[in-house]
């Protein structure tokens, strides 16, 4: 069974097979304010939805031909700032701590 290690920042390793589906949550930076609503509207509403996350998937890890996991990770990565596992859905993993990945 083909699979890829990611190794992040703080040491810790995550191992995904082929065929393993994965979620990923794109964050919107709060200070993005439309310039239709003033400031105080602004303040308002992301006092009252703090929450402005887009959660996708679940995506399923398929393999390339010579390249292995490694372009569906990327492609991952890439596009969101948090990912998740639907083995693990409680622990998710932040995209831009990723140092490595190795592709078995």
């Amino acid at each position: 069974m083909l699979t890829a290690t990611i190794h992040f920042l703080d040491g810790e390793t995550l191992t995904l097979n082929v065929h393993d589906f994965v979620w990923g949550i794109r964050t919107a930076p709060i200070n993005d304010r439309p310039k239709k609503i003033s400031k105080k509207n602004w303040e308002k509403i992301t006092y009252d939805f703090p929450n402005k996350d887009e959660i996708n998937g679940p995506f399923e890890l398929n393999e390339h031909i010579k390249l292995g996991l490694v372009p569906s990770i990327t492609k991952l990565l890439n596009n969101y700032t948090f990912f998740f596992t639907d083995d693990d859905p409680g622990t998710v993993f932040a995209s831009s701590k990723v140092v490595k990945i190795v592709s078995h």
